[in-house]
């Protein structure tokens, strides 16, 4: 009875790896919806792809900027707070990965 179980395991351990074969590496080539997407080709009166991608892009070109915001006072009154960095203070090793001595 034990050889049986050890037959069963195996032959559904074999059917299992082969499936997930299937799953994993291989490709269905049958469906030709794979040609009209690397193609460009609208499938039923969808707009081309990247149609989205132009219209923002000559959205883009069309944006005109108006410089006067930069030159008006509450603009030049700004003031910057910023905290500058020490870089004189040396922290950690320069090479991460070398030996430690």
């Amino acid at each position: 009875m034990f050889k049986n179980n050890k037959l069963i395991l195996f032959l559904l351990l074999i059917i299992v790896a082969f499936v997930g074969y299937r799953y994993m590496f291989k490709k269905d080539n049958s469906s030709g919806d794979d040609l009209l997407v690397k193609s460009g080709a609208s499938i039923e009166g969808e707009p081309p792809i990247g149609a989205d991608l132009i219209r923002k892009l000559s959205m883009l070109q069309s944006l005109k900027i108006d410089g006067a915001f930069f030159k008006e006072e509450s603009f030049v009154n700004l003031t910057d707070f910023s905290v500058p960095i020490d870089n004189s203070l040396q922290v950690g090793r320069d090479n991460p990965f070398s030996p430690i001595k």
